[in-house]
């Protein structure tokens, strides 16, 4: 792995890495009580899901995506050229769940697996939402301000882009 995600496998049977992964919660809401998930091989739906990794590599995809294609340890892997035209806008979607998820935008796209949004004080967000039963993540980079964020929750409140509404609607 030229990133260094050691922890990052393929979700074809999550259980066999030993027990060293997160159990999924949701809200019942006749019980009013979490409860847990069990694991779902999703193997079947990947790319969606397809891959499991740990909070601190998937920072290390984060900085080396701020680092236009070289990674934490210096190592270049993929030119700036051709790292950023997997961000670069092909669609505007001005509509669900873009809209909830980037309130405040001026314009909103989507790149090559990446939500794109441009608010009104010009900031350029750019990010990838996701989860399933009992998971939510996010991921986001602001490249012109040097900063990026990881979310991981094993709590089923994605909700349509849960964690990135009230990120984004104050940003």
């Amino acid at each position: 792995d030229p990133i260094g995600m050691e922890s990052a496998i393929f979700n074809t049977n999550l259980p066999a890495i030993g027990g060293n992964y997160a159990t999924g919660y949701a809200f019942n809401t006749i019980t009013e009580a979490l409860e847990p998930l069990p694991f779902l091989n999703l193997s079947g739906y990947a790319p969606a899901a397809g891959v499991s990794a740990n909070v601190k590599d998937v920072a290390r995809f984060v900085i080396t995506q701020l680092k236009q294609g070289v990674t934490p340890d210096g190592k270049r892997i993929v030119s700036s050229t051709n790292l950023l035209k997997t961000r670069k806008p092909v669609m505007s979607v001005d509509v669900w769940p873009f809209d909830l998820m980037y309130p405040k935008a001026t314009s909103r796209y989507t790149a090559m697996g990446w939500a794109i949004a441009e608010q009104p004080n010009g900031v350029k967000i750019e990010g990838y939402t996701g989860g399933y039963e009992g998971f939510t993540t996010d991921m986001t980079v602001i490249p012109d301000a040097d900063v990026g964020i990881v979310i991981f929750t094993n709590l089923d409140i994605y909700s349509d882009a849960f964690s990135s509404i009230y990120f984004f609607a104050v940003v």
